[in-house]
């Protein structure tokens, strides 16, 4: 029977006053009776009490005893046997072993004063706690041996194992989870993070208070996903370890982080050679990753490793980010000294670490595990812990011990999370025993129930498991990114600090500090290197040169339309009729603004500016076209009316017989763009044409784009370039027709080259539109020739002809004669001989010359008011002799003008 607590405080009483050894820990097991029974998997051992007022009372109590059997390895193996590491994990490892003795020691005392829920744990539960240390080396054979011997206990003064602590390695702990499973024993590992230790049906027993590599994996999944990071590169040993992280981040990925992409790099585990580091960071350059993950952390793999990277130019090149999931990179950051300029000095600096930190300074229960553990560097303590190390059977081996350096900085990680898992087991042990029918007995299945079903706060923060594997929560977890800052040492040499800037607290990343990159900035760099995207703009050499021909075409109209203005009275012009002269300045000037909205693209102005400019561009190519096309058409059709005539009387064109085209085509094809803009406007687009490797777009082309489009270019060329050849048709048939200062032969060639323009460039626009500089180029020209070669046809024979004082005597002379003046003195002129038709008077002067008067039998003059105001007309004379008598008719005339002009000045 199971004494009343009251009793059983009583009893405690004395535990309590024993003298003991060490100032903070103690060993109740060393002073109760050691003839115990076995009540589950815990000792049940008989106590006496003595009272405080001096009364001896011989009063028996039973208390349980969980011996804690802790296996880690304080020393390794090497080729010649057992060896001490002298290495900075030997104090992590006898400093973990100190911190399960605290933990032990607050559970028999209930001090609560870092873990509130254990507060007076002793006066509530029967259940006392001692541990024994057993070393591991590391080694899976080594550590199933020694489980298995003290699974076999017999005698009464060795000590049944209640529940383990350990071990480190997955390796290690997975074949040990199988035999303390077996054993009906609770086990706790401390460090390993393998997945297949979460299989309850393998391993039904076995939790930790740190995650798996599943869980693990999740807290580096949103760090990646909050830095917009979506490529990652990782080199790892292809052991157990290395692949099954690759699995847990790529099966975790597809939930946390959907658009993350993953390159792995593996490297022989144990055997690798720089062949073999070479091939691996190979790997990597083909990815064109720039951030990476290893799963290595010591000197042995991270010098040659990192100095291959280098070389390779994936590190050292501020460009690149190197995170290793270990916090063993913290240590050997620390630990470094290295020259500046070297390989090793430019891949280190910037390195970062993602690791679990179970702890840290600032978390209250963190900061008051830290006091009391440091509590420890006293002689007493420290005599006590080394004498609670493992014992040695080789000789002369001399075992390590606890030395004041062991407390000289914070607890690590792995002390902080023994001393958890020890204070999990003692509320797991005393809510077990609480179930039992004596309240004192403990079954090892029952204990693991209540170790996945108890929380609390802790030095590693909120501890809460997963029921159905057994591993720590991810959320309730403590994560850190560690970031090597370079400090120098002097001038040629550096060394490391490591600090915290990011935090994984209550499932979210909180920065703690800014991260310095490689470059020495705290600006993320990009995962992936930056794209490299052809936008095919028209660029600043082709718009330059393109506006300048638009600029050259304005001037040229602008400055031909200024000297037709200012020569307006000079014969020569107004043979040629300034009104329209100035109609094909306009029409030029407005064609080759055309090329202004042209050069325009997304390079240079927003979607909305490019928007406008594209459909202002058929608006001014149109107009333009039509006013250039409608002045030279004006001129070849009262010839090619002429030439229809069936008689050769005279025949008189108004203003608006010449003009109706001009007023025709213009109409048209304002009505086809005020649709075209109303119905389907075009609009500014660009699309992707090539996408690279990583599926960003490569290659983009922008363009003016419309769904319905097609009705209204079809309908404008079909029109306008239509209208062209009859133009040039019309030429053609008056081709021998000579008008004065042969302008109607320059019309012609004038015609004739915007169709040889038209015909040739309009195709070729379609073959080059996969080239936008190209396109734009030809279309550039081809506005470019036809406007100046319309301007430079007819205004320089024009411009010369003026220069050369032709007069208005003189060219009436040369070619041909102005009847409107005469048209009160004869009336025979107009007849002039028998009439024929005029096609067959064609088809007799068709090879007639130009210029040559006196093979001409056809010659048109256009009157524009020269001597009289007789009104616009065109004379046509069917012989050369009616051509003589008129002319000498208009000579006499001239004469007699001249005359009359003497005589009223001599009077």
């Amino acid at each position: 029977m199971m004494p009343q607590r009251g009793t059983l405080a009583r009893a405690l009483v004395l535990l309590a006053a024993l003298p003991v050894q060490a100032q903070h820990l103690l060993d109740p097991l060393d002073h109760m009776n050691v003839d115990a029974s076995r009540s589950g998997i815990v000792d049940v051992v008989t106590t006496s009490a003595t009272f405080l007022d001096g009364a001896l009372v011989e009063q028996q109590e039973q208390l349980g005893f969980c011996h804690i059997g802790l296996v880690i390895p304080f020393t390794i193996l090497t080729d010649t046997g057992r060896a001490r590491c002298n290495c900075p994990f030997e104090d992590v490892f006898t400093g973990g072993m100190a911190a399960v003795h605290l933990a032990m020691d607050m559970l028999n005392k209930g001090d609560g004063s870092v873990v509130p829920e254990i507060e007076g744990l002793n006066e509530r539960c029967p259940i006392r706690f001692t541990a024994e240390s057993f070393d591991s080396t590391a080694s899976a054979a080594l550590t199933v041996q020694t489980v298995t011997d003290v699974l076999r206990r017999t005698t009464p003064e060795e000590r049944e194992i209640c529940a383990f602590l350990g071990a480190t390695r997955s390796p290690v702990t997975l074949p040990m989870a199988i035999l303390t499973s077996l054993a009906n024993r609770p086990q706790l590992t401390p460090w390993s993070v393998s997945s297949q230790l979460d299989d309850r049906v393998t391993f039904p027993l076995l939790g930790r208070l740190i995650t798996s590599e599943l869980g693990l994996v999740v807290p580096f999944l949103l760090y990646l996903r909050q830095k917009n990071v979506n490529h990652l590169g990782v080199i790892i040993f292809n052991n157990s370890y290395g692949k099954a992280y690759v699995e847990s981040l790529l099966q975790q990925a597809e939930t946390h982080h959907p658009d993350l992409s993953v390159v792995v790099a593996e490297i022989p585990f144990a055997e690798g050679t720089d062949e073999d580091y070479e091939s691996a960071v190979d790997t990597l350059v083909r990815s064109q990753f720039r951030w990476f993950i290893g799963l290595f952390g010591s000197a042995r793999y991270y010098n040659p490793i990192m100095s291959i990277a280098v070389r390779k130019g994936i590190a050292g090149t501020g460009k690149h980010v190197w995170l290793f999931n270990s916090g063993a990179i913290n240590i050997l950051a620390s630990s470094m000294t290295v020259e500046k300029g070297t390989d090793l000095h430019r891949a280190t600096r910037g390195i970062g670490s993602f690791s679990s930190q179970n702890g840290r300074p600032g978390i209250p229960e963190f900061d008051k595990f830290t006091e009391r553990w440091k509590q420890l560097a006293n002689d007493e303590d420290l005599e006590y812990l080394t004498s609670q190390l493992p014992k040695y059977v080789e000789p002369d081996f001399e075992g390590p011990v606890v030395t004041f350096k062991s407390f000289d900085s914070d607890p690590s990680i792995f002390a902080s999370t023994l001393f958890d898992e020890t204070i999990m087991l003692g509320l797991a042990a005393c809510a077990a025993a609480a179930d039992s029918e004596d309240s004192i007995s403990v079954d090892g299945k029952g204990m693991f129930q209540h170790i996945v079903s108890t929380t609390f706060h802790g030095a590693t923060g909120n501890v809460t498991l997963d029921p159905s594997t057994g591993s720590r929560l991810p959320t309730t977890a403590i994560f850190r990114i560690g970031n090597a800052i370079e400090v120098p040492v002097n001038d040629t040499h550096v060394t490391y600090k490591v600090v915290d800037s990011d935090l994984f607290l209550n499932g979210e990343w909180v920065e703690e500090a800014p991260y310095i990159y490689n470059d020495g900035t705290a600006n993320i760099p990009s995962d992936i290197p930056p794209p490299e995207t052809n936008y095919h703009y028209i660029g600043t050499p082709m718009r330059a040169a393109g506006v300048a021909m638009a600029v050259f075409v304005a001037l040229l109209s602008l400055g031909f339309a200024g000297w037709t203005i200012y020569n307006r009275n000079v014969h020569v012009v107004k043979a040629s009729q300034p009104i329209f002269l100035l109609l094909l300045c306009l029409g030029t000037l407005t064609m080759g603004m055309a090329i202004v909205p042209l050069s325009i693209d997304d390079e240079i102005a927003t979607e909305a500016g490019c928007d406008i400019a594209c459909m202002a561009f058929p608006w001014l190519a149109s107009i333009g076209f039509v006013l250039i096309f409608a002045a030279l058409f004006s001129k070849t059709y009262r010839v090619y009316r002429i030439m229809n005539q069936p008689t050769y009387h005279r025949v008189i064109l108004s203003a608006f017989d010449v003009m109706s085209p001009l007023l025709f085509l213009i109409t048209l094809n304002v009505m086809v763009l005020a649709l075209w803009t109303a119905v389907s406007p075009l609009e500014w687009d660009r699309q992707v044409t090539v996408r690279g490797m990583f599926g960003r777009p490569t290659e983009s082309r922008g363009s003016c784009v419309s769904d319905k489009n097609t009705p209204f270019v079809v309908t404008l060329v079909v029109m306008d370039l239509g209208a062209l050849v009859l133009a040039s048709y019309q030429s053609y048939v008056a081709r021998g027709i000579a008008t004065e200062f042969a302008e109607s032969d320059y019309i012609g060639k004038a015609v004739a080259c915007m169709l040889l323009v038209s015909f040739v460039g309009v195709p070729t626009i379609f073959i080059v539109s996969d080239n936008p500089q190209a396109e734009f180029f030809l279309i550039t020209c081809i506005i470019f020739v036809i406007c100046t070669a319309v301007l430079l046809f007819l205004f320089v024979p024009k411009i010369m002809a003026a220069r050369k004082g032709f007069d208005q005597t003189a060219a009436i002379r040369r070619s041909s004669i102005n009847l409107g003046s005469l048209r009160d003195h004869t009336s025979t002129g107009w007849r002039g001989g028998q009439s024929q038709p005029g096609s067959q008077m064609w088809s007799r002067n068709r090879n007639v010359r130009f210029g040559l008067v006196e093979d001409v039998k056809v010659l048109v003059h256009e009157s524009n008011n020269l001597l009289e105001d007789s009104g616009e007309g065109i004379a046509i004379f069917n012989t050369l002799d009616e051509y003589r008598r008129l002319s000498e008719e208009h000579q006499k005339l001239l004469e007699n003008t001249q005359e009359r002009k003497l005589k009223t000045k001599s009077f």
